[in-house]
Order: C-alpha cells, then sequence, then structure tokens
C-alpha cells in the first residue's frame, strides 16, 4: 500500500494505513522544535486517533519524507490522545526501542 517513510537521524518511520489518515505536525515554542507523527484509524463509523513517535529536534536536523509503497509499515499506538495513559507510553517506548535495536 502507498504510505509515507519518514527518516530522522537515524530512525525510520514506515507510515501507511489501509483506511485513515496521517500527518506530520511540528510545533514550534520557545525555540523547540517538536515533530509528531499522528493520524486516525477508520474503525467502523469511527476514527480513533493515534500515534507512531514524536520527538524533538534540533537546528539542523534532516527530517525526510518519502511517499512511497510501504510493505510493513508500522503500527501505532491506537486510542492516543494528549492525555496518553502510562501503559501506551510504555507500548510504544518499548516498540521503538525494540525498531532501533536498543
Amino acid at each position: 500500500m502507498k504510505g509515507f517513510r519518514i527518516l530522522y537521524e537515524n530512525r525510520v518511520f514506515n507510515i501507511a494505513l489501509e483506511k485513515g489518515s496521517c500527518g506530520i505536525l511540528i510545533e514550534y515554542s520557545d525555540e523547540k522544535c517538536k515533530i509528531s507523527i499522528n493520524g486516525a484509524i477508520k474503525v467502523g463509523d469511527k476514527a480513533e486517533p493515534c500515534r507512531w513517535a514524536s520527538f524533538e529536534a534540533k537546528a539542523g536536523d534532516i527530517v525526510s519524507i518519502e511517499f512511497t509503497d510501504i510493505e510493513n509499515p508500522d503500527n501505532p499506538v491506537v486510542g492516543w490522545t494528549e492525555s496518553v495513559s502510562v501503559e501506551q507510553e510504555l507500548e510504544l517506548y518499548h516498540r521503538l526501542k525494540a525498531e532501533l535495536g536498543y
């Protein structure tokens, strides 16, 4: 399926959904830049919020985005909100840790 491959430092995020939407949010304040990869997965008649990653970028960092075929998309944390639960944060942490080989 078509999707986005996002590269940041040594991390690769393969973002694709069969039904839903995804986006990259860049928040800039107080000399800090936070990049979040969020979306919504369609479940029946509802759209459930989800998040693949969130990180703070520094001046000079390079972020690249490629629209391409994604064979093995990363699984987002579904049901994510700003008040994400500790369990969801831990799930995302452990998944990213394993994907990055740490």
